[in-house]
């Protein structure tokens, strides 16, 4: 079982930092499309708005994931009994920190949705075994 191939419908107020979500997203233009993403911060106000913060995984092999959950977070929090907890907590000065001094900074992966254009219910990836 690769480390991301089951999903389970979630709440918006049950997403935590360190979990890999998969949701839909409305651009201002009206254009739709679908993100693989680890969040840093689900509910970040600014502006009077709520964003979600995450870091795209779209393309990302199991173990450029895990690499970045132990480079930004620092460990990676894998049980297979506890497959709906996050991979790691990213939601900390520390993380943001190691993020701003990290190489993957320069391939923009780090993205900001506001959370009202998330159409649908997200779905939490659960851990499964890394490949």
């Amino acid at each position: 079982m690769a480390l991301k191939s089951e999903r389970r419908f979630i709440s918006r107020d049950n997403i935590k930092s360190g979990m890999m979500l998969e949701f839909s997203y409305t651009k201002e233009n009206g254009d739709t499309n679908s993100y693989e993403v680890i969040v840093i911060d689900p509910k970040k106000s600014m502006d009077n708005k709520l964003y979600l913060h995450a870091i795209l995984l779209e393309n990302m092999s199991d173990e450029e994931i895990i690499r970045i959950a132990m480079e930004f977070g620092g460990t990676v929090n894998f049980d297979p009994d506890e497959r709906t907890a996050p991979l790691t907590n990213l939601q900390s000065d520390q993380a943001y920190n190691r993020y701003k001094t990290s190489t993957t900074k320069n391939k923009r992966v780090y993205r900001t949705f506001l959370l009202n254009r998330i159409s649908g219910t997200p779905r939490q990836i659960l851990i499964g075994r890394p490949e």
